[in-house]
């Protein structure tokens, strides 16, 4: 193998035959670790590596295709990214025949960081004979077909043996939310839950709505809080309470107004509301019931002075 200068290799200008590299480089069967001096131009111009990758693929004299990635450094004297100046290091198993290799089909190539392969340029060549380590410590080289069978069988048995073990972490976890189906089921089958328009009404039955401005009619609670209780403040003019249906020196205001629902549906009566001033030194309460779906009776007054 001859390797002392740089191989100027241009991404653009356009050659009419394959780049000999014999002149630079000769493979010798069962090398490992061999290298190439690489400059890459761009127009004669140096191009700047930083982030790509400069890659070899071909096919060898036993009609194997071969593609290696990853082994272009820039760690010798000479060699720098920014102006293309690299080595390619030949991994041990590329050269396993004596020969030449398809000059059609050989090149070396440089992608982005995205993997897009931006050009390529075709090469011619030879790999030497090596009759004294021939089949010594011999390993055949991965194609890319090969290694993704490789990769792929093993993820393969590693992902079997997380489904096998018993103990492992996905095994574990699909016991945990078999156990939580289970118990849900069972509530669900004793209809030991709390459906989302049950648990509206008991946080509307916990707190105090403020419905100043609007008066619901009744089948608006039956629907609302079917079964329930409401508790809201309103002002008293904006419920049909007048002046008249209370005692003299009481102003009207601000009321709290609860509101009782007996049933989910009206066959067990309409709701019944109760209205308490809150700005009155004594208690004044009146109330008044649904008679049909947007009919409330008039208000009467249960506090007597």
């Amino acid at each position: 193998m001859a390797v002392n200068t740089y191989i100027q290799l241009d991404l653009v200008k356009p050659a009419p035959t394959a780049i000999d590299l014999s002149g630079n480089f000769n493979g010798r069967v069962a090398d490992a670790q061999s290298y190439l001096k690489l400059w890459i131009t761009s127009n004669g111009m140096p191009k700047d590596l930083t982030g790509m990758t400069v890659y070899f693929a071909g096919i060898d004299p036993d009609g194997i295709a071969k593609k290696i990635y990853g082994t272009a450094q820039a760690d010798q004297p000479g060699d720098n990214l920014q102006t293309g100046r690299i080595t390619f290091y030949f991994p041990a198993g590329t050269f396993s025949v004596q020969g030449d290799w398809d000059s059609e089909s050989t090149y070396f190539g440089v992608t982005d960081a995205d993997g897009t392969v931006i050009s390529t340029v075709n090469v011619r060549l030879n790999v030497l004979a090596n009759k004294v380590d021939m089949g010594i410590n011999s390993k055949p080289f991965y194609t890319d077909l090969e290694k993704v069978i490789v990769d792929g069988q093993a993820k393969i048995q590693a992902a079997l043996a997380t489904v096998i073990d018993p103990t492992s972490a996905l095994n574990t976890g699909i016991a945990a939310a078999q156990k939580m189906l289970s118990a849900i089921q069972t509530q669900i089958k004793a209809s030991d839950y709390v459906d989302t328009t049950t648990f509206n009404n008991l946080q509307n039955q916990l707190k105090t709505l403020d419905k100043r401005n609007t008066n619901s009619n009744p089948i608006d609670y039956i629907k609302s809080n079917p079964a329930g209780f409401v508790r809201e403040i309103n002002n008293a003019a904006n419920i049909g309470i007048t002046a008249d249906m209370i005692p003299s020196g009481v102003s009207l205001g601000v009321v709290i107004v609860d509101t009782d629902v007996p049933w989910t549906d009206n066959t067990l009566g309409w709701p019944t509301q109760t209205a308490k001033f809150t700005q009155s030194s004594r208690p004044v309460v009146l109330m008044r019931k649904g008679t049909a779906d947007t009919v409330w009776s008039a208000w009467e007054l249960v506090t007597t002075w």
